[in-house]
């Protein structure tokens, strides 16, 4: 999997294993080399010549000078289409959305916006730890939450600081503790 990854985004991936029989299948992957334990010196040298140049991180140095791989930056403001319109939020000022079965409302301290985006879309956009699925119609964010009001199903209320109050599945409620440390 890993090599398939590196693959993929265009990383040389040289193998080094104490068995043989996974040789064929590292080069079905796209190694660029494989070495045998215990490595020699010279065999390591040669497949490390073999590894094209990266280019500097600054762009000046000597082209055989490898750049640490940039990860992307995580978004700093979630985007919304709001009746034709881009609406840029904090992934933090959003409070908590749900799904009426046609349309989103993501709902900030301030007031709430319409999307016709999917709540799936929305809570992997977000990528936050804080934000969670509490049920097929909801997502919240863990930080905006003061209160849990037990229900007989077993699930809860959440009762955020804005006093909106959020439905919890059973199922999702074990996460939630999970998560909040109860």
């Amino acid at each position: 999997e890993v090599a398939q990854l590196a693959r993929s985004r265009g990383v040389p991936v040289i193998f080094l294993t104490a068995h043989e029989q996974h040789a064929v299948a590292a080069f079905e992957h796209g190694a660029l080399h494989y070495l045998l334990k215990p490595v020699d010196a010279t065999q390591l040298a040669r497949a490390l010549d073999r590894l094209p140049p990266r280019a500097p991180a600054d762009g000046d140095g000597d082209e055989t000078t490898s750049a640490p791989l940039a990860m992307p930056a995580p978004l700093e403001r979630v985007a919304l289409t709001v009746r034709g319109d881009v609406v840029l939020l904090a992934p933090q000022a959003i409070t908590h959305a749900l799904y009426d079965g046609e349309l989103v409302t993501v709902h900030t301290a301030e007031r709430a916006y319409i999307t016709d985006e999917s709540l799936q879309d929305l809570e992997a956009r977000i990528a936050s730890p804080l934000v969670l699925r509490v049920q097929r119609r909801a997502i919240l964010n863990l930080a905006r939450v003061q209160r849990l009001r037990g229900q007989a199903s077993g699930g809860y209320v959440a009762v955020l600081d804005t006093g909106a109050e959020v439905p919890v599945s059973r199922q999702a409620a074990r996460d939630l503790r999970k998560r909040l440390g109860i």
